[in-house]
């Protein structure tokens, strides 16, 4: 194994380590020496890797980032009509918030930490997701399948609308399962509401 693959190997399991303290004390309550003694290392052999805590938490918030957009991405290739294509972005979209937001009491902690530390990186994941519905929504309108107009809004304020109402589930829920069945009840009225009438 190369120098570079054991290095980011190493990164990722001091990720690991650090989620894991993260969830159990929160984030103003975790030290770098937590995160080394929870990684197996020194605190010198952790610098070696990240300069302080901060650094730390962005990473970790970047990997998280990074996997919602995959995901998502992955989910938004499912062939199907508008419904299942909505429900299959919007599912992959909910794991990633129970890993943070529900991974412990701290949850909400975690997610204020993660927008004051890596605003601009949540953001350009939100308008990622945005992005995806939004194509799904403009398809489904093309083939037929709904009518935007008929509730006066373009496919983007459509997306932006059905992001809205998701973050207010998953921010309600504390059971995944739970969020889940309600999210997939959500896209099923959301879509119902604009199908074309038959005929």
């Amino acid at each position: 194994m190369a120098a570079t693959d054991q290095e980011g190997g190493q990164r990722e399991a001091i990720l690991d380590a650090a989620f894991g303290r993260f969830a159990h004390y929160g984030y103003r309550r975790t030290s770098l020496g937590d995160i080394a003694e929870a990684a197996g290392l020194s605190r010198p052999a952790l610098y070696h890797y990240f300069h302080n805590k901060e650094d730390v938490f962005r990473a970790l918030a970047q990997r998280i980032n990074r996997g919602v957009v995959e995901a998502v991405t992955a989910a938004a290739q499912r062939e199907g009509d508008t419904l299942a294509r909505l429900t299959a972005v919007v599912e992959a979209r909910v794991g990633w918030a129970f890993d943070l937001l529900h991974a412990s009491e701290h949850g909400r902690e975690l997610i204020d930490e993660k927008n004051r530390l890596c605003g601009a990186a949540g953001a350009d994941t939100n308008a990622e997701f945005a992005a995806l519905l939004e194509r799904i929504l403009a398809r489904g309108e093309a083939r037929g399948e709904i009518s935007l107009a008929s509730v006066a809004m373009s496919p983007r304020e459509a997306a932006l609308f059905l992001i809205d109402s998701v973050e207010g589930v998953i921010g309600k829920e504390t059971v995944e399962a739970a969020a889940r069945h309600r999210l997939r009840i959500l896209t099923q009225l959301f879509v119902g509401g604009l199908r074309v009438p038959a005929g």
